[in-house]
């Protein structure tokens, strides 16, 4: 009777490892997937990167709800999203929807004074 007990638990284990990791997927707003793109969990440490469908994984699930931050393959941060749900997928917003362009002169130079000269 201990053995099968034991068995069974040995069998179960992979399963219940599977139920800890959190998988989601990130989407833009139009429902296209983000490939390569880092994800976050605001407040915890490590980070995950999506495969080409937009899919990650995280280990161990956290407990919602909670802040994901995603930063998109070309460098762009999106705007925090709160997770209630551990089977939602996350639509990434980015922070900015304008540019912003700057642009510099240099001042005019005006000619340096002489020196005074001895009289």
């Amino acid at each position: 009777m201990r053995r099968l007990f034991v068995s069974l638990i040995l069998l179960a284990t992979p399963s219940l490892a599977e139920a800890l990791d959190w998988e989601s997927r990130i989407r833009t707003a139009d429902g296209q997937p983000v490939a390569g793109a880092t994800v976050s969990i605001l407040g915890r440490t490590g980070e995950a990167i999506t495969d080409a469908d937009g899919r990650f994984t995280w280990q161990p699930a956290p407990a919602p709800p909670f802040e994901v931050l995603v930063i998109l393959s070309d460098g762009t941060h999106t705007k925090p999203v709160t997770v209630t749900a551990l089977d939602e997928s996350i639509t990434a917003a980015p922070l900015l929807t304008e540019a912003i362009v700057g642009r510099a002169r240099r001042p005019a130079s005006s000619p340096r004074p002489r020196p005074a000269t001895p009289r």
